[in-house]
């Protein structure tokens, strides 16, 4: 019996990439206070630092947004646009959507030789993966990379050996020759954000508040090829190697302005399994 690939509506594609953006701009607030260098922080956290571990703790300027209860000038006014009699009337009813079900699954791997301090323990991610047309397929990931501080390292003198990446995004798949059940190949990109997470080595102290742990958020980029080694309706089972890029943020979650961690990336090498339910 020969197989047949099912065509795929467009639409799924659209609702992955639409999900993704919505993580890209969530959760992206401003601390409440500002706390100096991030490179003075560093140095305070290291075990032989001499002098004191207290950073400076300045409330964050807001700006106050305008208020138009206050304004003598403002009126407001309500104006209501709505389709007239004629133009409802010629409309339709919205035509029902018919989604192939995507594939859900996880791929696993890591990053020998990563840049900026970082040795990559484990790299995973579990992945929703549709197909938008015959040859272009969209997912949402998300995931963590767990990596450690380069001993030797000015990193692994302020930092715990634990430090996590924890990623999420959109990607985009290009597969020339989608009918082939084995051995089919493909490119891809990816677009995502994430958050570093670190321990400081010793604690620092700011305006009565003990700093023990932070964070900092940037954005996640990768590229690359993989193959699928099985290629099936209901399955696909591959391989992918993927440079991929970190680009840090300007400000840690407790107010630190990033001066010291620059753009890191690495060559990602992982393997993944795809189910369709």
């Amino acid at each position: 019996m020969e197989l047949r690939r099912k065509p795929s509506g467009g639409s799924a594609a659209l609702y992955l990439a639409f999900a993704g953006a919505l993580l890209l701009v969530a959760c992206s607030s401003e601390p409440p206070v500002r706390r100096g260098s991030l490179s003075d922080a560093m140095d305070k956290s290291r075990d032989d630092y001499q002098g004191s571990r207290e950073v400076p703790s300045v409330p964050a300027y807001r700006p106050r947004p305008p208020s138009y209860d206050e304004r003598d000038d403002y009126r407001g006014s309500s104006i209501v646009i709505t389709p007239s009699g004629a133009e409802a009337a010629d409309r339709g009813p919205p035509s029902e959507l018919e989604l192939t079900p995507p594939y859900f699954g996880a791929r696993a791997g890591r990053s020998p030789g990563m840049s900026g301090g970082f040795i990559s323990l484990a790299d995973a991610d579990l992945v929703l993966l549709a197909e938008a047309n015959d040859t272009v397929e969209g997912a949402l990931y998300a995931g963590f990379m767990a990596s450690t501080p380069r001993p030797g390292s000015a990193l692994a003198e302020s930092v715990g050996d634990s430090m996590l990446f924890l990623k999420a995004g959109v990607e985009l798949r290009w597969t020339p020759f989608p009918d082939w059940l084995g051995m089919s190949p493909y490119l891809g990109g990816q677009l995502g954000g994430f958050a570093l997470l670190w321990e400081y080595k010793n604690p620092l102290y700011s305006g009565g508040d003990t700093i023990r742990t932070d964070s900092l958020g940037g954005l996640h980029l990768s590229c690359g090829a993989g193959i699928y080694f099985l290629n099936l309706p209901g399955l696909k089972l591959g391989a992918s190697v993927n440079p991929e890029a970190y680009l840090f943020g300007d400000l840690t979650s407790q107010g630190f302005d990033n001066d010291y961690f620059y753009p890191a990336g690495g060559i990602r090498v992982s393997t993944e399994l795809l189910i369709r339910f």
